[in-house]
């Protein structure tokens, strides 16, 4: 008996590295990453994403900071792409003291910073 996911035509995961990438880039990396989970063409698919958006949803306001921020530790180690176009860390319910942010950004050598309050 075939299953439903055999007769479903996958288009998406014909596409080209460079276009999937691509696609990646424009969701927050939380879902780019979550996409992992579909097949092994996926596994590391998001590790070539160039726009990085970080957010603070679905967070603990409490210990958010540090969360989010090993996540984002943990996502930067992991790429293999050396280029970043864009590079976002929203906070909407954590409070992150700017110095901590800075030598964060600075840590892992991105050179923009831009506060947007």
């Amino acid at each position: 008996m075939s299953s439903i996911s055999e007769s479903v035509d996958d288009r998406l995961s014909g596409l080209l590295q460079d276009i999937l990438s691509h696609i990646l880039s424009l969701i927050p990396m939380k879902s780019a990453v979550q996409t992992s989970i579909l097949s092994k063409r996926w596994r590391y698919s998001w590790m070539f994403v160039t726009n990085l958006d970080f957010d603070d949803i679905h967070i603990d306001p409490i210990h958010g900071l540090d969360i989010l921020l090993n996540f984002v530790d943990r996502a930067l180690e992991s790429r293999q792409m050396s280029q970043v176009e864009l590079f976002r860390l929203h906070f909407s319910e954590i409070r992150a003291p700017v110095s901590k942010v800075s030598s964060f950004v600075k840590w892992h050598k991105l050179n923009t910073i831009t506060n947007q309050w």
